[in-house]
């Protein structure tokens, strides 16, 4: 790192003058469309978050009692129900994990129904797409063993070891450009495809968790999670809304019952908010360290997920911080060397300051 800080604090001295000469900076030889939120073949934001959700409510994370026994049971027993379209596995200090992504909706609840719940009274009978392996070879598996499909498995570990502080001082030293380090640097620091998952996953199970009461509920990402410059180890913030706009504005003659909503905003969001750290609390597995902040400017709940391994702050219906976050996405869109001036910067201040 020290060789790609002098190296770059060279660079800004010998042309502190002439930016646009540098071929960091070079502008394109096409013209941007700033009008559309769309460029050069990439999703737009919302089109980003659908996808994103949508492989979400396609998955299952499953914590393994054993690594070992992971490839005697466990594979045989996803594939029974369904073709399998991703599957990643990683480690953490509670233990290994699997994330699985179904093919179809229908793969995933054909799994859901064949789990069963711990014969241990002390539990809370909750259903949700976290669950957890024992490694048991039951008659069940004898009777269904088969060939399971070549499944496109992802280990994290080797990954992990080349996203270390070692490995990207080993390759900003065979660089051959500043250019070439600030996209290392991003490359480096950047969200990975599994963390991305974890995040909407997370997203996704809240929702379930209310969509009892509230069938159109929606929990969605915002800040560095999905506007391009989020660092692997950065807290997810969450926006939770009580019924998305396509149901807000449909017209019926048949109206729901219900109770009138408080006039004061706040009070009602500190209430509601209160209402789901409660039932967090209570029955989300893998959820810790709950707490309350209701009277800040902001009211949130705070949880960390030990699955996802990540810091979570849940706001309501915070629809600023949504709209800031496309803003950063449009301009992290506009050209992908964004991003490495931003993660670059951010390096440089983390190793000096």
């Amino acid at each position: 790192m020290r060789i790609f800080v002098g190296l770059f604090k060279q660079s800004i001295v010998c042309r502190r003058h002439s930016f646009v000469k540098n071929d960091v900076f070079r502008r394109h030889s096409t013209p941007i469309n700033c009008y559309s939120t769309r460029f050069d073949g990439k999703l737009t934001f919302d089109q980003f978050t659908s996808l994103r959700k949508a492989e979400a409510r396609k998955s299952v994370l499953i914590h393994l009692a054993s690594r070992a026994r992971l490839e005697n049971g466990l594979l045989n027993i996803c594939t029974q129900h369904g073709p399998v379209k991703q599957l990643f596995t990683y480690t953490l200090s509670s233990g290994d994990h699997m994330l699985i992504e179904y093919e179809d909706r229908d793969s995933l609840e054909s799994l859901m129904k064949s789990a069963c719940h711990f014969s241990n009274l002390e539990r809370i009978p909750v259903e949700t797409r976290v669950l957890y392996y024992t490694g048991s070879t039951g008659s069940l598996q004898k009777k269904k063993k088969q060939n399971r499909q070549n499944l496109p498995l992802v280990s994290m570990a080797g990954q992990d070891k080349d996203r270390s502080e070692d490995g990207l001082q080993r390759s900003l030293q065979k660089a051959e450009s500043i250019s070439d380090q600030m996209s290392l640097v991003h490359r480096h620091e950047k969200l990975s495809d599994l963390h991305a998952r974890l995040r909407f996953f997370v997203c996704t199970v809240i929702e379930e968790m209310l969509s009892g009461l509230f069938p159109h509920t929606l929990v969605s990402p915002f800040g560095s999670s999905v506007n391009g410059f989020g660092k692997k180890n950065s807290d997810l913030d969450l926006n939770l809304e009580l019924e998305d706009l396509v149901h807000l504005k449909k017209e019926s003659e048949l109206k729901f019952m219900t109770k009138k909503r408080l006039n004061n905003e706040r009070r009602f969001t500190q209430g509601s908010l209160e209402i789901v750290h409660n039932m967090l609390k209570m029955f989300v597995p893998q959820l810790s360290n709950l707490v309350s902040i209701l009277n800040a400017r902001v009211p949130i709940v705070k949880f960390y997920h030990q699955g996802a391994d990540v810091e979570c702050d849940l706001t309501m219906t915070n629809r600023t911080g949504t709209l800031m976050s496309e803003l950063l996405y449009v301009f992290s869109s506009l050209d992908d060397r964004v991003k490495d001036l931003v993660f670059t910067v951010r390096k440089i201040a983390q190793v000096n300051y």
